[in-house]
């Protein structure tokens, strides 16, 4: 849809401001350089983008969709907001911006995402579900390669 997104920004004049980057391999540094992230889906999965910007301490304004409220409710932090209401969208933003979350709260959130969503909890937990869909126990186990 990038040429008719393209398009739709021209119309509304925003071509100056809206900017499609593509594939980028720099996110540390964009993650760094934001106040917030909003992720106005209308349907999620797992919101990775919601996952790395809260490990990087960034706070985060996202439609309740999905698995927004899991990453959220894992996190303990966030602003959930209605799909579809820009109203309430641009409200929380504003909020957020005006009085941002405290460095420790945003630790704290950081720390609890990583420790949620790190890769060696997603290879235990496979390493588990393989080792119970196959029915190995004991000195059977599987080992989880580093």
């Amino acid at each position: 849809l990038e040429e008719k997104l393209k398009a739709r920004a021209k119309e509304l004049g925003l071509s100056d401001r809206c900017h499609f980057t593509g594939f980028r391999t720099d996110l540390p540094e964009i993650y760094a350089s934001l106040d917030a992230l909003a992720l106005t889906s209308d349907n999620e999965g797992t919101p990775v983008a919601v996952i790395e910007a809260l490990a990087a301490g960034v706070p985060v304004v996202a439609t309740g969709v999905g698995g927004v409220r899991d990453v959220f409710s894992t996190a303990g932090t966030g602003t959930l907001v209605p799909p579809g209401n820009a109203d309430a969208l641009a409200e929380a933003l504003s909020n957020l911006l005006a009085s941002p979350p405290p460095p420790a709260a945003r630790e704290e959130a950081r720390q609890k995402v990583l420790a949620h969503y790190s890769e060696k909890r997603l290879c235990r937990d496979l390493a588990a579900l393989y080792e119970e869909l196959l029915g190995i126990s004991g000195k059977e186990k599987a080992t989880v390669i580093k």
